[in-house]
């Protein structure tokens, strides 16, 4: 099981009642919906604010402003390998290693020609 300090969270930063707040960001099929938040328990589009990185360091919240969607994504993949995190958690892998995993295999994917059927003769 992950604990807490195994993990790097992308939030996003947000203005609600004229003040600056932090709220989750929402997911849909395993991606991130754009400009789409939690507020007090309902989702709201807030176009304005960035993306952060949320994580533990030393027992402490650490964050780290990103900016934009596309850039949170790295960023939060060189600060897990930054963070050593290990690939196998209680003998299971780990979100972090699976993502690892699935990069490599689509960017091999995609570097193999699509397989032509041959007809018997």
């Amino acid at each position: 099981m992950l604990r807490h300090f195994d993990r790097v969270n992308i939030i996003k930063r947000i203005k609600i009642d004229g003040q600056w707040r932090y709220a989750s960001v929402v997911e849909q099929g395993g991606e991130i919906v754009p400009d789409v938040v939690w507020v007090r328990g309902v989702v709201e589009s807030h176009p304005e604010g960035s993306y952060t990185l949320d994580w533990y360091e030393n027992g402490r919240r650490r964050h780290q402003s990103i900016g934009i969607l596309r850039h949170a994504y790295e960023a939060a993949r060189a600060k897990l390998r930054s963070k050593g995190s290990p690939s196998v958690a209680d003998g299971q892998l780990t979100i972090s290693a699976a993502v690892e995993r699935y990069l490599d295999r689509s960017k091999l994917a995609a570097a193999i020609p699509p397989f032509s059927l041959i007809a018997p003769s």
